[in-house]
């Protein structure tokens, strides 16, 4: 399995992407991952024709609002289910806008990583500290209580 992050707005906070680094390093124990931060249209939603290139082999996964919630134990499996069968996780997280209705139609799953509202810069450590959260669930370890 391979993690791809894309991000649509660019993390500017230095305490934010010491972060993102230290969960890097962790989930790099478990799978190879990889963040990349794609330049969009800043003042509206994200639309399906700007990011299908992006859209991968495997699981296109886009964050919204409107998606899936999920609790620790269930998506840990989740993971390791989709793990046993070597499939690559595209996430999307859109600008401030968010994505279109096309591209959570498109998405192979919509996910919401809470009922409340974050800024893309902090989704991407939250959704970082879940996946790193899960997989070592998934190992076996011991960092979910």
């Amino acid at each position: 399995m391979k993690i791809n992050i894309q991000l649509f707005s660019k993390v500017s906070d230095k305490n934010l992407m010491n972060l993102q680094n230290y969960y890097l390093k962790l989930i790099s124990r478990y799978t190879k991952i990889e963040v990349k931060i794609r330049k969009t249209r800043k003042d509206k939603k994200i639309n399906y024709n700007d990011i299908k290139k992006y859209f991968g082999k495997g699981m296109n996964i886009v964050l919204t609002e409107h998606g899936k919630l999920y609790k620790t134990k269930t998506f840990s499996k989740y993971l390791k289910d989709l793990k046993l069968i070597e499939t690559n996780l595209n996430f999307f997280i859109g600008n401030a806008f968010g994505f279109t209705k096309e591209v959570e139609n498109k998405a192979d799953l919509q996910l919401s990583l809470s009922p409340l509202t974050f800024s893309h810069e902090l989704a991407h450590i939250v959704l970082l500290e879940q996946l790193f959260r899960c997989l070592n669930l998934a190992a076996g370890g011991k960092y979910h209580k």
